[in-house]
Order: structure tokens, then sequence, then C-alpha cells
């Protein structure tokens, strides 16, 4: 068929930081030769037999080795990853040995996103587990689902604020001496480097430069770089246009991982019948403050991935800061549905969406089935259009 490629525990309202820090564009290079990636980062600008792309398309990852294709041939065009693409991941737990950073738990949740849901990509959120094993785990789950992923270097809450230099260090490890390092840039479409932070003002003056370095090392792999993130700041716009950290990031990054959150919006939004408006607002105010757009520039294209999409389903965990009796199953289904009926709308403004998160074990009330693995929508599954 037609390839259709077409948060934190208690989640703190950010901080703006001065013009240091950023969130991104998605720019498409041309890859290498056939099996490996290009210093340059790339998905696919190219919409020549895209039927036959990954991950939306009847490309399918080899048990073993990598494909013989270059990265651009191997991506489904950006223009086609709209709509629904599949759920945030939480895996907090520090312990690398522990079951839920395991081999069989996540190829086994993968399974189950994309059998029950259709998801067709994953987006890693909070990794505590510092080490390769994680990484080389989830790819063997998105190899054995025939998924796609995306990578996170994380800060995390703790006062070890140099932990994130253990993941970006494990993840570079994941490109050049793992055993699945020639696979690694057929499975991961993308890296944010750090979950919100500006708002949590991690790394101070220090950031552009680190964000520049791992950029420039992943980007030798063929792996666009962003970051995850709020553009609702004021340093990050201004008025319809970007603020000088908007920009700075924009000139430092690849790709956009956007947050946006109506549920942290409780004056503006205080029903979940509210939110679809609130959507519409920020997602037409990205497509103006970035010109050059998806569908026109076929060497510079910009891709949207909303990383972070939530509304709680119970009271308890995490707090809106207001509205409080706003937070429903009923309210949580409304949220939800009004994403699943609008696939047009992400198909014209060419923007993809996760659903944060796939499950209540990390991130409770935000998952899309509870603690028993039950699914709190019936039958929901996004078709595509």
């Amino acid at each position: 068929m037609l390839c259709s490629c077409a948060l934190a525990r208690l989640h703190r309202r950010p901080r703006d930081l001065p013009a240091q820090i950023a969130t991104a564009l998605h720019r498409t290079i041309s890859t290498s030769v056939s099996g490996s990636a290009t210093a340059a980062a790339s998905t696919s600008t190219s919409t020549a037999d895209s039927s036959s792309r990954f991950p939306l398309g009847s490309a399918t990852l080899p048990s073993s080795g990598a494909p013989s294709l270059t990265r651009e041939e191997w991506w489904c065009p950006d223009s086609e990853l709209y709509g629904f693409l599949g759920f945030s991941y939480p895996l907090e737990v520090a312990d690398c040995s522990d079951s839920s950073n395991g081999e069989d738990a996540i190829t086994s949740d993968l399974k189950a996103m994309k059998e029950t849901f259709g998801a067709t990509m994953v987006r890693v959120y909070a990794p505590e587990c510092r080490e390769v094993s994680v990484w080389e785990n989830l790819v063997k789950g998105c190899v054995a689902n025939n998924m796609g992923l995306i990578v996170q270097v994380w800060w995390g809450f703790s006062d070890d604020q140099t932990l994130w230099k253990k993941t970006h260090s494990s993840i570079y490890e994941l490109f050049t001496t793992s055993t699945l390092a020639d696979v690694a840039p057929f499975v991961v479409h993308s890296a944010s480097f750090g979950s919100e932070p500006i708002g949590d003002g991690v790394d101070g003056s220090n950031f552009i430069s680190d964000l520049t370095a791992f950029r420039e090392k992943m980007n030798g792999y063929g792996i666009p770089v962003g970051i995850s993130e709020d553009w609702n700041r004021d340093s990050m716009r201004s008025g319809a246009g970007l603020g000088d950290t908007g920009k700075e990031v924009v000139a430092n990054t690849d790709i956009v991982h956007a947050h946006i959150m109506p549920y942290y919006q409780p004056t503006s939004v205080p029903t979940a019948d509210d939110a679809w408006a609130y959507i519409e607002k920020e997602v037409e105010w990205l497509v103006t403050a970035i010109p050059d757009q998806p569908r026109q520039i076929a060497e510079l294209t910009l891709s949207f991935l909303f990383t972070t999409r939530r509304w709680a389903s119970y009271v308890g965990y995490h707090s809106r800061g207001g509205a409080e009796d706003a937070i429903s199953l009923s309210d949580f289904t409304t949220y939800w549905n009004a994403f699943s009926s609008n696939c047009d709308f992400f198909k014209t403004n060419q923007m993809g969406w996760y659903v944060h998160t796939y499950s209540d074990t990390f991130e409770p009330g935000f998952g899309m089935i509870d603690t028993d693995g039950k699914t709190k929508i019936d039958g929901w599954k996004p078709e595509r259009c």
C-alpha cells in the first residue's frame, strides 16, 4: 500500500533562560552509500517509490545486519511523516539490569504499541539507565517490530546534573563499537538533546556548545538532532516569529521535537473540550514562525514531531496547576479523540505526533494503557489519511 509516512515525574512549568538554549528544525541533507550513514543528518526528501520506505511502507528491517540502502533511500519522506506516529516511552529505572530496561519487556511493549494502536515509531523519554545496553535493547525491539526510534539525552532531576554525559556517551557507543552499529542509523530516526532543557535550565552557558558538539557527532551517522522543548516561552518566540533563543536553536539543530501541552494551561484551556483550539493555534504559530515549509524546499525540509501530547485520566500524580476538575477518563477520551479525528489537519501542516505516554507504569494518568495493561479508550487506533 502507499506509504502514509503519510514528563518528568511531576511536571514543572518551566523557567525561561537567556538566549543560549534552543529547539529545532529538521534539515534533510543527502546521505552515504549503501548500508551506511553519512556525515549529514538525513531522513528522506524524495517522494519516489515511497510505498517501499520505512517505517510506514513495505520496507522491513533485516533480522541481522543493515539494509543495503542509504538513509535517504530507506526512510519515508518527511512530508509523509504526519499524524499519529507512536508513543513516548518512559524508561525511568536507573538500574540497567531491571526488567523494564531489558530486551524482552521492551520488545513486548513495542509489539503491543504496534498491534493495538498502529504505532510505527517510539520516542524514548527519561532514560535513567546510562549504559549502551538500553539502546541496544531498544534497537533489537524495534528490529523485531519494524519500528523507528527517537533517542534522548536525559539530564534528569537528581542533584548530579552531569549524568547526561554518560547518556550521550552511551548513544555514541551504539553507533561506534556496538554490534548493532551498522543497523542503528536505519532504526534511529533522530535524537533529542534534552527534554525541556530551556525550561529546566540545564547546562547553563555551555548548552549551545554541547548541543552543537552532539549534533556534529550524530550528523556523522546521518542522525538529525533537536531538543524536546516547549516553544511557548518568551525567549523562544517573539510575536509571530522566533525569539533570540529560538533563532539560536534553529541555527544549531536539525529537527523540531515540540512540546505543546494544553494540559498545563488551565486558564486558557480550562477543559479538554478547549484543548483543540490551543493545539491549532500552536501548530499554526510553528508553521508561521519557521519560514521554510517541508513541502516547498526539497533541499531543506522541516519536519515537526510533537513529542509531548498529554492529558491525565485521574487526579493525583500530575497537577494541572488549576482546573483539576477537568481531569477524568472522560476528559482524557475527549482530548485524544480530538487528535485521532483530525488527521487532515496534521497532513496539511505536515506534522506528526506522539502520545505522552504509553503506560501509567511510570507516568500515572498520562498512559494510554493503565497499570494492568488495559487500554483506557476502547478501540482507539488513529487512522491515516
